[in-house]
C-alpha cells in the first residue's frame, strides 16, 4: 500500500518525469508493475480494498477543492461588482478618474481570467476521473520518455509488456486508448525486440500477446495499432521508410515469423473451425474493419499487390469471402456474410479508385487475360459474376430479407453493377451470353416496385449498363417480359414515386434504339410492339413538359417535339448519353474555374471566379474598342491635314 501511495503522489505532479534516482527506485521488485497498473487498473488484490478507501478520500478532497473554488469564484464576482460600482461612483471626479479606470481595468481583467481558469479547473476535476488522469500521466512517460526511463523499459521490456497486458483481465477497467498509445511508443522505440516479445506466450491466458490483441480487435485503437505495424512494414508507404532498407526487411521478417496476419486471415479462410458465439462475432467484425483499413492505407487494389506477409491480397483469401456469402450449405450466420460483403466492397472501391486515377492501369486491365487480372473488379467480373447473381437470388428467396431493403441486399447489387461496368474496359470480345438468370430478373423487377428511391437509382444503373453495352440477351428479355409492367404501372399509378424513374428508363430505351441499326432487335421490337407505340406519345409529352421549357398537349404532334429530348440535348446528356467531347469540355471548364484555396487573393467560390473572368473580359473588350476608336480618330485627323 505504501508503494501505491508513493507512486500515486508521484503521478500527482503536474509533469512527472523519471530521473536516474527514480529509475533505481523503480527497479525494485513490484514498483514498475505498480506504475503500469495505473494504466491497466489491475492492482494486486491484497491492496484493492485499501485503494478504494484511498480513492474515496481523494474524491472527498477533490469535492472540497471544488467547494473552495466555488467560494473563491463568488468572492471574485463580488469584487468585480464592487469595483464596477466604484468606477461608476467616482467617474465624476476628474482627479480620481484615471486611477479608478486603471483599477477597474486591472480588476476586470484579473477577475475574468481567474473565473475562466476556475471554470476550466472545476470542469476537469468534476468530469475526469482521477484514475484516467493518472493513467494518462503514465502514458505520457512513454510518449515523452526521459533517457533513464528509456533504459529502464529496454531492460525490463518483457515485464513491461506482461504488466500492460493485464488490462485484459476480466475485472480490469483500464484505459484501452492509453494502453494502445504505449504499444505504439514501444513499437517505434524497440521495434524488433517488441515484435518478438509480442510473439511470446502470456502466462495467464496461454496465448501469444498477438493473439490476445486479435481477440480484442473490436477496439478501434487496437485496429489502429495493427495498421501502424502494417504501414511500417510496407515498402510502398514512403512516410514509414527508414534510411536503412535493411531495417524494413528485418521488420517484415519479424512480422512474417509471428504469423499475426495469418491468424487474422484464418478467421475468414478457416471460418468453419471457429466457434460461433457473441465474442467470435465481435472478433470477426473487428478483423473485417482492420482488413478494410489495411486495404485502403496500403492500396491493395488487385490480386498479389503489396507484401505477401499481409495475406489479404491473395485470390484464395478473396474467394473465401465469396464462399461465405455464397453459403452453399446454409451454415454461415448473417453477421459472417455481412462482414465478408463489407471487405469485398472495400476491395472493389479500392480497385475502382486506383484504376480511375491511373490510365496505365486501365490499359493494362483491358488487354490482360482473365488469369492475369490486376484489378479486383475485373477479376470478379470474369470469374464470379454468376456467383454474385446466385447470391442475389438467394436474397430474394430468403424470407428474413424479403420485407426490407437491407444494406446487405443493396451492397451486393452494387457489386453486381460494378462488375457489369468493368466489362466495358475489355478490348477483347466477350461472349454474348445471358448475364442475369431469369429468376434474378424477376426479383430485381419486383424489388423496383417494392422499395424506394435508393434502389431505383441502382436499377436505373443496371438498365443503363446493359443497354449501353448492347447486351442482346438482356435487352431481349427485359423488353419482351418486363417492359410492359413498367409501362402499365406508369399509366395506372399517377401518384407513385416510381413514375419519374420509369420515365427515365423508357427514354433511355427510346434513345438507345435510335442509335442502333434498324435491323437490331431493339428498334425492331419497339416498332412492332402495340403497347410501346401507344405509350410513346405519352412518354414524349410528359418528358417535354417536365424536362424542357416547351409544352406539349394531347392534340399536338409529339414527333415535332422529339428533337428537344433526342441525342445531343441536355435531357439526353443528363440520363447518360453525354459524349466524351462534352465531358472533356466540362472538365476543362471546371479546371479553368478551379480556385486555389491556398492563395489568399483567390476567390472563394466558382461563381465569383466566373464573374471576375467575365468582368475582366468585358474590361479588355472596352479597352480594345477605345484604343481602336482612338486610332481611327488619329488616322482621320492625319488625312484631314494632308488635304489641307
Amino acid at each position: 500500500m505504501n508503494t501505491y501511495s508513493f507512486i500515486s503522489r508521484f503521478l500527482d505532479n503536474e509533469i512527472p518525469a523519471v530521473t536516474a534516482n527514480f529509475k533505481e527506485f523503480l527497479l525494485k521488485d513490484g514498483l514498475l508493475p505498480m506504475l503500469i497498473s495505473f494504466v491497466s487498473q489491475n492492482f494486486p488484490k491484497a491492496i484493492q480494498g485499501d485503494i478504494e478507501v484511498l480513492k474515496q478520500q481523494q474524491h472527498l478532497e477533490k469535492m472540497n477543492k471544488i467547494k473552495e473554488q466555488q467560494l473563491l469564484q463568488k468572492q471574485l464576482e463580488q469584487q468585480h461588482l464592487e469595483s464596477t460600482d466604484g468606477t461608476i461612483t467616482t467617474s465624476g471626479f476628474s482627479n480620481n478618474n484615471n486611477n479608478n479606470n486603471n483599477i477597474t481595468s486591472v480588476t476586470n481583467n484579473g477577475s475574468t481570467l481567474s473565473l475562466e481558469k476556475l471554470n476550466i479547473s472545476q470542469n476537469i476535476l468534476a468530469e475526469i476521473p482521477m484514475d484516467t488522469i493518472k493513467s494518462k500521466k503514465v502514458m505520457d512517460l512513454f510518449v515523452h520518455p526521459s533517457p533513464p526511463f528509456i533504459s529502464l523499459i529496454k531492460e525490463k521490456l518483457p515485464l513491461t509488456v506482461s504488466c500492460l497486458f493485464e488490462i485484459f483481465n476480466s475485472e480490469s477497467k483500464g484505459n484501452i486508448y492509453h494502453f494502445c498509445k504505449i504499444l505504439n511508443c514501444l513499437f517505434y522505440q524497440f521495434t524488433f525486440d517488441f515484435i518478438n516479445q509480442l510473439t511470446e506466450i502470456q502466462e495467464s491466458s496461454g496465448k501469444s500477446y498477438f493473439q490476445v490483441l486479435i481477440d480484442h480487435l473490436y477496439h478501434l485503437p487496437i485496429q489502429d495499432f495493427f495498421v501502424i505495424i502494417a504501414k511500417r512494414a510496407s515498402s510502398s508507404v514512403n512516410e514509414y521508410q527508414t534510411s536503412n532498407p535493411i531495417d524494413t526487411k528485418k521488420i517484415q521478417k519479424s512480422i512474417q515469423k509471428s504469423k499475426v496476419f495469418n491468424i487474422i486471415s484464418n478467421y475468414f479462410t478457416h471460418i468453419d473451425n471457429q466457434i460461433v458465439n457473441e465474442t467470435s462475432d465481435q472478433i470477426l467484425e473487428g478483423s473485417s474493419e482492420l482488413i478494410i483499413k489495411i486495404i485502403e492505407d496500403l492500396n491493395i487494389y488487385g490480386p498479389d499487390t503489396g507484401l505477401p506477409i499481409f495475406c489479404f491480397q491473395t485470390k484464395e483469401f478473396v474467394d473465401s469471402l465469396l464462399r461465405i456469402m455464397y453459403n452453399e450449405q446454409r451454415k454461415y450466420t448473417f453477421v459472417q456474410k455481412n462482414v465478408a460483403l463489407n471487405v469485398l466492397s472495400a476491395y472493389f472501391k479500392q480497385s475502382i479508385d486506383y484504376s480511375s486515377k491511373n490510365e496505365f492501369q486501365r490499359e493494362k486491365d483491358s488487354v490482360l487475360s482473365p488469369s492475369g487480372s490486376s484489378s479486383w473488379v475485373l477479376y470478379f467480373s470474369i470469374n464470379h459474376l454468376a456467383d454474385i447473381s446466385k447470391i442475389l437470388v438467394d436474397i430474394g428467396n430468403d424470407p428474413n430479407l424479403k420485407k426490407n431493403l437491407s444494406h446487405y441486399r443493396l451492397e451486393t447489387f452494387n457489386l453486381f453493377i460494378e462488375m457489369l461496368r468493368a466489362r466495358t474496359q475489355f478490348k477483347r470480345k466477350l461472349p454474348n451470353q445471358q448475364i442475369l438468370p431469369v429468376e434474378l430478373w424477376y426479383f430485381l423487377v419486383d424489388w423496383f416496385f417494392q422499395f424506394g428511391n435508393i434502389y431505383h437509382s441502382k436499377f436505373l444503373q443496371l438498365i443503363q449498363e446493359l443497354f449501353s453495352q448492347g447486351h442482346i440477351p438482356s435487352i431481349k428479355h427485359f423488353c419482351s417480359i418486363h417492359l410492359k409492367r413498367f409501362i402499365s404501372f406508369y399509366q395506372s399509378e399517377s401518384q407513385s414515386e416510381c413514375r419519374g424513374v420509369i420515365l427515365v428508363i423508357c427514354n433511355y430505351i427510346r434513345i438507345t434504339s435510335t442509335q442502333l441499326p434498324l435491323t437490331h432487335c431493339l428498334p425492331t421490337f419497339l416498332k412492332s410492339n402495340e403497347q410501346w407505340i401507344q405509350f410513346l406519345p405519352i412518354l414524349v409529352k410528359d418528358t417535354v413538359n417536365q424536362y424542357t421549357d416547351d409544352t406539349l398537349d394531347d392534340q399536338s404532334n409529339y414527333q415535332s417535339k422529339l428533337h428537344l429530348i433526342d441525342i445531343g440535348t441536355e435531357f439526353a446528356d443528363s440520363i447518360g448519353f453525354e459524349d466524351e467531347d462534352k465531358k472533356q469540355q466540362k472538365n476543362e471548364k471546371s479546371n479553368f474555374l478551379m480556385i486555389d484555396e491556398l492563395n489568399p487573393t483567390s476567390s472563394t467560390n466558382g461563381a465569383t471566379a466566373q464573374m471576375q473572368y467575365e468582368q475582366a473580359l468585358s474590361s479588355l473588350e472596352q479597352e480594345l474598342t477605345s484604343e481602336e476608336k482612338k486610332n481611327k480618330k488619329n488616322k482621320n485627323n492625319k488625312q484631314g491635314k494632308k488635304k489641307k
